[in-house]
């Protein structure tokens, strides 16, 4: 049923207005309130813990980065002391001391060099995670740690070295460091793994082009104790002695003839590499008897085999005289020989490495291989010489020197 209100007058309507328009006037609900500040708190606490994780975010970016730019030094490091040293040693058997060079394409756990300074430095990835290096050799005590707490190393990282050993291998060693692993953060609640990987050629070869020195030198020697690496030949039927005593230089005594006869002489296994300069080669003989001839004066000429790998002396006629010369030869004033078992400066040949150089030079010419020397000439006089043979003393038959060097 509706109901109308009636007012007495004006004023009485105009109370009513006021009343309902004070009331919409006097505010939220405690429950309005209440949820207001509720959906307040949730939005500051979102915008807070945002901030935070921004916060520990550029923490953590800036940890790594400090720490990477920290592992960067340290492979700057290592790659320019490798990089100026020399002797590489893969340490792939946990010794940590030896200086023999060794490579390993499967890699080891550290590696030790000789440094430019003469120290013998030593990189090794320890089993607790860290890099250390020693300047004493690696001996006990001497390691320090590189990496940082927070940096824990993989043991599948390590040193991998290509072309280690010693000459005749000339090419330059190189070393791959590969280093892999994990870094957590300093509140220790992140943890980044990492990878990186460096490689480094040893500068020593370009640095004796540069300095116009050889890359090594060396000395390959080998004193003739077979039979049948030294004989005489007869010029006037070519018959071969390979079981005398003694090598008649130039004449033959024994008949109380002296007819001339040749001399060869064939040395085993001469380490010397392909193209190697030559710096001298010399026969050392010993005298194995004297007469009065052995104080005349004789000079004769020297000739190589001109082949890459000569064969032994056989019993077939004229197996010296039948053999192709060098065009080089050397000829030889032999001092007297005065008393038996001299083995000095009078029975030291002139040098012979005009006649040296052109055999290593053959293209076929591989280290390792042998060489025969020829006497074949009188050049002037008529004394002759008698030297030890190894069948006379398998210790004290002819024995040649060669000093060379390699520069590429």
């Amino acid at each position: 049923m509706r109901r109308n209100l009636k007012f007495k007058n004006n004023n009485d309507k105009d109370f009513v207005s006021h009343q309902t328009i004070a009331q919409k006037q006097s505010g939220f609900t405690i429950i309005e309130t209440m949820i207001a500040v509720g959906l307040f708190t949730i939005i500051i606490t979102i915008g807070i813990e945002a901030l935070l994780n921004t916060t520990l975010l550029h923490q953590k970016s800036q940890d790594e980065r400090s720490i990477m730019d920290n592992l960067s030094f340290i492979m700057e490091d290592m790659s320019k002391n490798i990089r100026t040293g020399s002797d590489y040693h893969c340490i792939d058997d946990g010794n940590f001391t030896s200086s023999t060079p060794h490579s390993c394409i499967y890699g080891g756990s550290g590696m030790s060099f000789l440094s430019s300074s003469g120290n013998r430095f030593v990189y090794v990835v320890y089993p607790d995670g860290s890099i250390q290096k020693s300047t004493a050799g690696g001996t006990p005590g001497t390691f320090t740690p590189l990496t940082p707490s927070e940096v824990k190393i993989d043991q599948i990282s390590g040193f991998f070295i290509n072309g280690a050993e010693e000459p005749p291998d000339t090419g330059q060693p190189y070393v791959t460091i590969r280093l892999s692993g994990q870094i957590t953060s300093s509140k220790g609640n992140i943890v980044t793994p990492f990878s990186l990987q460096t490689g480094v050629s040893q500068r020593l070869v370009d640095i004796a082009i540069i300095l116009d020195e050889p890359l090594y030198s060396d000395t390959a020697v080998d004193r003739i104790a077979s039979a049948n690496d030294d004989a005489e030949e007869a010029v006037s039927t070519g018959e071969m002695d390979r079981s005398s005593g003694d090598l008649e230089i130039s004449l033959d005594a024994s008949n109380g003839n002296f007819d001339p006869e040749l001399v060869g002489m064939r040395f085993r296994d001469i380490d010397i590499p392909q193209g190697a300069t030559i710096d001298s080669a010399k026969i050392q003989f010993r005298v194995d008897d004297t007469n009065g001839a052995n104080t005349s004066p004789i000079t004769i000429r020297f000739y190589g085999e001109d082949t890459n790998d000569a064969s032994s002396f056989s019993s077939s006629s004229d197996d010296i005289s039948d053999r192709t010369r060098t065009s080089a030869y050397v000829d030889w004033t032999v001092p007297s020989w005065t008393s038996g078992g001299d083995e000095g400066a009078s029975q030291l040949s002139a040098d012979l490495k005009t006649i040296i150089q052109e055999i290593v030079d053959r293209p076929g010419w591989s280290s390792g291989n042998d060489l025969v020397i020829m006497i074949t000439d009188i050049v002037s006089g008529s004394g002759h010489r008698e030297a030890e043979s190894s069948d006379g003393d398998t210790n004290f038959g002819p024995e040649i020197t060669i000093d060379y060097s390699v520069w590429e």
